[in-house]
Formats: structure tokens, sequence, C-alpha cells
């Protein structure tokens, strides 16, 4: 006899799959169970809801374990693929593992991030959210689903709604931190961004685009001495860790350049006229370098190889 699986959901997170506000009534039980059999149809079929007061439990058989293993081979050969580079082979594999092993969490994780790797953000959407149906827990896909909302639809609060649920699940995740200092700062809440950003280097001394997170909230307060501080201790404790890193010490080095000058000038006297000048030229140099940092933040996800958390991926209540 095959073996029953369960999922556990919230019942608002029902709402936020589907991209709708959350209802000030608790809708009905008809209404929930509907929500559930259209959410739910990639799982081994037919399932069976529980619903209480504030959740609702699915419950599943199994698929069978030949499936399974098939579905394990095909798994690391896609791990393969992607890694070479051959994400559209990838994502032709890891569809095939799901039609094995529907339920499988973290296939479902790799065929997002082949999703995003090939720039097709739709289908990532919504292979994240059904990650997140079968384990709402899972941080990562938070980040990574917000970071889609701030990059490609500059729909910088649900973004931010999306980090702060991977902030409730992992406080102390530097990713996360550096993710949200980053859409605050570019909300304007630079005393809560400077926040993120300290909270994320108490963590990682070496997560380079938290000091330049700082550096520019620095250029916005108009402190040049500040920012090449910060600029200085990131070039010495900030660790390059891919090529999406390699960037943002490239914008850094930009705007140490960029406040020399400004420096030079400081350091030789400041006339009325030549303060108004100098906060002038901080101006320009903030605008040049806040499009920089925008187009880096947006262009900032959580590496592949960070996936990490339980294996199986499902949340049970």
């Amino acid at each position: 006899m095959s073996e029953m699986s369960s999922v556990c959901v919230a019942i608002n997170d029902l709402f936020e799959f589907e991209g709708k506000s959350v209802p000030t009534e608790r809708p009905d039980d008809a209404a929930i169970g509907a929500m559930v059999q259209r959410q739910f149809q990639f799982l081994p079929q037919p399932i069976q809801i529980n619903i209480s007061e504030k959740d609702v439990t699915i419950h599943f058989t199994e698929e069978a374990s030949e499936a399974k293993e098939e579905a394990k081979r095909l798994g690391i050969k896609a791990g393969k693929r992607a890694a070479e580079g051959e994400y559209q082979k990838a994502v032709s594999t890891l569809k095939r593992v799901l039609e094995l092993h529907p339920s499988l969490h973290i296939a479902r994780r790799d065929l997002a991030m082949s999703y995003i790797a090939l720039g097709d953000t739709d289908n990532a959407k919504n292979q994240l959210i059904d990650v997140l149906r079968l384990n709402p827990k899972d941080h990562w896909a938070w980040v990574t689903l917000g970071n889609l909302y701030i990059r490609h639809h500059n729909d910088l609060e649900t973004g931010e709604r999306f980090l702060r649920r991977a902030l409730e699940i992992a406080p102390n995740d530097p990713w996360t931190l550096n993710s949200l200092g980053g859409v605050l700062l570019e909300r304007g809440r630079t005393q809560e961004a400077a926040g993120m950003f300290n909270r994320t280097l108490e963590l990682d001394p070496k997560f380079a685009n938290a000091y330049f997170g700082l550096a520019m909230i620095h250029l916005k307060n108009n402190n040049v001495q500040l920012i090449a501080s910060t600029l200085a201790k990131m070039f010495a404790c900030g660790k390059v860790q891919d090529a999406r890193s390699a960037q943002v010490f490239a914008n850094a080095r930009d705007l140490f350049a960029d406040i020399q000058p400004i420096i030079a000038k400081t350091q030789h006297g400041a006339t009325t006229q030549s303060v108004e000048r100098l906060r002038l030229e901080m101006e320009r140099v903030w605008a040049t370098r806040c499009a920089s940092f925008t187009r880096n933040l947006k262009t900032k996800l959580p590496d592949h190889s960070k996936w990490h958390g339980n294996p199986d991926g499902i949340t049970t209540c």
C-alpha cells in the first residue's frame, strides 16, 4: 500500500500565492477548499483536505519508489547540465523529474533557478510559488521571489513584503538582511537600511555588498569621510563571492575615485560658495552612483549554490 504524505499551509498564504489581498473575514470552508484544489493540482491526485481555523493540511499519496529513484537520477543529470550552463536542457530534464515526482521540492527550486538563468521570469515565479506551497518556510524562495518582483516588476512594496517573510524565517541570514537593506535604501528609508547593512556585517564581516550599501547611505548624507572609510573597510575585508560581487567592487572603485577630488577640496578650507559647490558635486555623484546601485540591486539574486534546507522540503503542521 502506498504511503501518504502531507503539506500544511496557512489560509492567508493561499491568498498571497494568488496575488490577492487577505480578506478581513475568513472565507467559508467551501471557498478555501476550492482554492486548495486549484493551487495543488500539481500534486498526485486525488488529494484530501483538512481545514482548521487558520491552516489547511493537504494529504496526498506518495509517488512510487521506482518513480522516485528515476527522478533522483535525472535530477543529478539536470544539476550537471545547469552547472555547465546548459539551462534549457536542465529545464527539460527537470520537467521530466517533476512528472515522475511532482512533490519533489528541491527539483522545483532548481527548475525556478534554471528559468531565472534563461531570463524566463514568469515561469520562474510560478515555480517559486509552487515551492512555497510545498514549504512556506523556505526562506530562500521568499528572497528570490522578492528580488524578482523588485528586478522585473519594479514592485518595491511587494518585494519588501516577501523579503520580510524571509527574515521572519531566517532572521540571521546575511543575504536576506542585505537584500532588505537594498530595497529599503531604494525606497529612501536610509536609517532602516543602515540597520540591515550593519546587522549583515555583524554576521558576515566579509559581505561586500553591505559595505557598499552603507557607503551609498553616507553618499546620500554628503559625508565623504565616512564614504572613504567604509569603502576602505570593504576593500580590506570584503570578499568577492562570485561574478556579481565583482561588479559591486567595480562600482565601489568608481565611487572611491569620484570622491577623491571632493576630499581634496575639503582639505583646503571652505568658503560658503565652495561648500555649496561641494554639495552640488555630491548630489551629482549620488545621482550617478544611485543609478548604478539600483541596477546592481535589480540583478542581485541568491546564488544557485546557496540553496539549502530540508531536502524533502515539505512543511507539515
